[in-house]
């Protein structure tokens, strides 16, 4: 799908300009009695593997996260979510935000997701070496730490099926930084310290069952003064059936 032309919305007292990000843009808004609501589909996401190295797989089906156990293995999930950007002078505080996945793999094993602070990644060229095109991440797979944060969020999948992921102080945090900040917008990534090569496989963008697609429900609050929250701030969640 070619870019959508949004223009400019008013969502409460925050003056959206534009969604930062975004190419392809599937999105609803509404006014709750406690502030506003907005779904986003992801807008880009990619399976970085080892066992593929400098090769891109972004057009998969699904997202898949294994262990690192050597040079036919180890794969990790990118995931990119747009967000409205907040005009000069406003800002906003995010009350409650789920992302919601589907499971078409299950795995006994824990996963983590973290934060990326590179800039983004490149949906069509992003790979376990590089980040975009010929830019590399700081560690191959984005295990940098000028790739990304800390886990914020454990993951349990055990079987197929609907995932919701309530995040944690530190993943509203994020993502309000992202409304108010848009280029600390990088996305997320999926991982695991596991060894072993059993994997987790989730929907991608590219299935073919949009329902299954990986998608942001956020909560927040509009404000006109003082200073939005930090990324970095709050303590870690998890995420499970």
């Amino acid at each position: 799908m070619g870019k959508i032309g949004l223009g400019k919305l008013v969502w409460g007292s925050i003056s959206i300009a534009s969604f930062a990000g975004c190419d392809d843009v599937r999105y609803r808004e509404a006014t709750t009695s406690i502030g506003q609501a907005l779904t986003h589909i992801a807008t880009a996401d990619a399976d970085v593997t080892i066992r593929e190295g400098s090769g891109n797989i972004g057009n998969y089906t699904f997202c898949a996260v294994r262990g690192d156990a050597g040079s036919v293995v180890g794969n990790s999930c990118l995931i990119h979510f747009p967000m409205p950007v907040a005009a000069p002078g406003t800002f906003a505080t995010v009350t409650s935000a789920i992302i919601r996945l589907r499971v078409t793999n299950g795995s006994p094993h824990n996963y983590s997701m973290h934060r990326l602070v590179a800039a983004p990644f490149d949906e069509w060229s992003a790979t376990w070496p590089m980040r975009a095109g010929q830019t590399p991440w700081q560690q191959p797979g984005a295990k940098g730490s000028s790739d990304r944060d800390a886990a914020f969020l454990t993951i349990s999948a055990p079987t197929v099926g609907d995932l919701t992921l309530i995040m944690p102080e530190v993943g509203r945090a994020m993502i309000g930084a992202w409304i108010n900040n848009p280029p600390s917008n990088s996305g997320v990534i999926i991982s695991t310290t596991s060894t072993s090569n059993e994997m987790v496989q989730f929907a991608s963008r590219q299935n073919s069952e949009p329902a299954y697609h990986p998608t942001i429900e956020v909560q927040y609050t509009a404000n006109t003064a003082g200073a939005p929250g930090t990324p970095d701030a709050g303590t870690a969640g998890s995420g499970s059936f």
